[in-house]
């Protein structure tokens, strides 16, 4: 209920939904992985640093095809799997197969955040990990009035965190 209201509100130039959840790859077992659950249409003002060079993703099919992912390169290669092929996946507490709509190649600088990253669409990620209508954070870029009106009056139940204590706190949580 709070995205489409923040959407709506004077100032928010942009907004992205997001689900971020640990996952499990039984055929990758000990490695984490994080599922990170977008919508495509939203992410461009937000990830553009994160869009792959290249790629074979379908992303029609990523949006209206549920329980399909994006793989990076790296962890295809290590799982082993090609676009159009089936990936298991622990999420929500149950194993599950999840169909590969794409590989996503990543530039040096990018790969090492994308290598741990299992891209869905937000439905998708929603489904998987059984979370109905829940998001786990949702980005925005405000005009300084609206930021300022948002820290002063957060939606009940939300905090708004600036992208520079986030990715601090991102950094210092990977070097350790």
């Amino acid at each position: 209920a709070i995205y489409p209201w923040l959407r709506r509100q004077p100032g928010v130039l942009h907004a992205a939904p997001v689900i971020e959840a640990r996952i499990r790859l039984p055929d990758a077992p000990g490695r984490a992985v994080t599922l990170l659950g977008l919508d495509p249409l939203s992410e461009m003002p937000f990830r553009d640093a994160l869009a792959p060079r290249r790629s074979n993703i379908d992303l029609a099919r990523l949006m209206v095809q549920p329980g399909t992912v994006v793989l990076p390169g790296a962890l295809a290669t290590e799982l082993g799997a090609r676009s159009g092929e089936r990936i298991r996946l622990v999420a929500g507490g149950r194993e599950q197969p999840a169909e590969v709509t794409g590989i996503a190649d990543f530039n040096a600088a990018q790969r090492e955040v994308a290598a741990s990253l299992v891209f869905a669409d937000i439905a998708t990620a929603q489904e998987l990990l059984e979370w109905p209508g829940l998001l786990t954070r949702v980005d925005l870029i405000l005009e300084p009035r609206a930021a300022a009106a948002l820290a002063a009056s957060p939606p009940a139940g939300t905090v708004l965190v600036e992208t520079a204590a986030r990715n601090h706190a991102l950094s210092e949580m990977t070097r350790a």
